[in-house]
This record gives C-alpha cells, structure tokens and sequence, in this order.
C-alpha cells in the first residue's frame, strides 16, 4: 500500500505515469507460455530449439508476414543476384509493420553486404 501511495505521489509530482498494458488474450497467454516452453528446452542445452524460436516469433506476425520474412531471407542468402528482389520484399515487411525487428535485423544485414552507406538506413 505504501509503494502505491509514493508510486501515486510520484506520478502528480513528475507527471509520469507507467504505460498501460491491457490483459493478454487467451491466445497471447498460450504464446507466452510456449516462448516460456522453448525457453526452458534452450536453457537445459536444446539447441535444435533455434529454428523453432524463429517459426514462434515469425508466426507472431501472422502467416503472411511470416512466409514474406522466410521469401526474403531465402532470397539474401542467394547472392547478389537475388537482391534487389530482397531488398523489395524487407521494405515491403517495414511497411506493412515497422517494429519488426527482425526483418530490421535482416534488412540490415542486406544493407552491409550492398555496402550501403549506414547513413541511408533510415528504414
């Protein structure tokens, strides 16, 4: 009760006030439980655990921007010759959700092996 009212008096004094985080859906609260799951598998040495990390978080973002995200990659890891197509379909995964961070990750990765300056990074 204590830490709520000085959390309380805080708040008025600073004009903070923590972000507000709505409850998890049913479907969240499985998801976290799962990541929870896989998590315990990697700590216990589980390392074929990876790929399935990758298939959690890319499904995540709904099957299409998940199989978008496996198209791209696919296409980075061919060569030079399949960039350009890469490089269309990451900014179209930043258009459609900016706060992927991993298809940030990967796009920036495309960037440093175009030599991209990293001032044009913008993206």
């Amino acid at each position: 009760r204590r830490v709520l009212e000085c959390r309380a008096k805080d708040n008025e004094e600073n004009d903070f006030a923590p972000p507000y985080y709505p409850p998890l859906t049913n479907e969240e609260m499985e998801n976290r439980h799962n990541e929870m799951l896989l998590l315990a598998r990697l700590k216990d040495g589980d390392i074929p655990t990876l790929p399935d990390f990758r298939k959690h978080w890319f499904s995540e973002r709904g099957p299409e921007l998940e199989q978008l995200i496996i198209e791209a990659y696919g296409n980075l890891g061919r060569g030079p010759g399949f960039w350009d197509k890469a490089t269309l379909q990451f900014e179209d995964l930043l258009e459609r959700d900016p706060t992927f961070l991993e298809a940030k990750a990967r796009y920036a990765k495309l960037l440093c092996l175009q030599g991209t300056d990293p001032q044009k990074w913008e993206k």
